[in-house]
């Protein structure tokens, strides 16, 4: 069975903040697809801390609800910056770049290729250098690491975990909120009712990044493949192709 789990990110002491991490698991049925188990939210750094590779995973699948299934395929798509970009990685090593653009939009010391071409297409996403994601990023980033991924492609991690082949992408939610792809998908799977109002925001997003995985996996053609100038190890993030439009990028 293919499975889709999205994950809406928190910082690493999220236990007692505003925002935390969600996760919320599709899996396909006869080219359908359902919510599994029941949405999770809270603080992942926990499942971090219980193990690695196949352990981890185990543990990500039950509180998701997924542990009973038996799973041929997990995409896992994730909403934080997943690299650094290539400028600021080099400038730790003393090499700077000789000029600095005026706009922050276009600065590479600050903003990672994808992020700057999306500056040009309608939408501003954060900084994984001077916004206030950071903890975000590294907690993404361990994560992958944890699991045991490689870096596949640009804007691709993946590998064999617990005989489960794991994919991994970066997701971001402005734009698919945009999109009518998504919207449709959406409206076919409803979480349960009830939820907490703190809770909601987390677990819709998270479901968002789940119908994302989906995307990239059943209908590549509908995301924005990297260009092939992409850095590999900066990343790349996945949106719609129907949420981008042609804007010069302002701050």
């Amino acid at each position: 069975m293919r499975g889709f789990l999205g994950r809406d990110v928190g910082a690493w002491h999220c236990q007692s903040g505003a925002s935390r991490d969600a996760l919320v698991l599709l899996a396909e049925d006869q080219g359908k697809l359902r919510v599994v188990g029941k949405p999770w939210r809270g603080n992942l750094r926990g499942a971090y801390n219980s193990g690695s590779g196949a352990k981890l995973l185990t543990e990500l699948l039950g509180l998701a609800g997924g542990a009973e299934q038996r799973w041929s395929q997990i995409t896992l798509a994730i909403d934080t910056p997943l690299g650094w970009p290539a400028a600021f990685r080099q400038l730790l090593e003393g090499v700077h770049p000789e000029t600095i653009p005026a706009q922050k939009a276009n600065n590479p010391l600050l903003m990672r290729e994808t992020e700057r071409w999306l500056c040009g297409r309608g939408h501003r996403p954060l900084s994984p250098v001077q916004d206030l994601i950071g903890s975000q990023a590294t907690k993404g980033m361990a994560f992958l690491a944890a699991l045991g991924l490689k870096a596949a492609r640009t804007g691709v991690w993946s590998g064999q975990v617990g005989g489960i082949d794991l994919v991994a992408v970066e997701a971001y939610p402005a734009p698919c909120k945009r999109s009518a792809i998504v919207a449709s998908m959406k409206a076919g799977l409803p979480l349960p009712p009830g939820l907490p109002p703190a809770a909601k925001s987390d677990i819709e997003d998270a479901l968002t990044y789940a119908i994302l995985g989906a995307l990239f996996t059943k209908r590549p053609e509908s995301l924005a493949a990297p260009m092939a100038s992409a850095d590999l190890h900066e990343g790349w993030i996945w949106v719609p192709r129907d949420c981008l439009t042609e804007k010069e990028p302002t701050e």
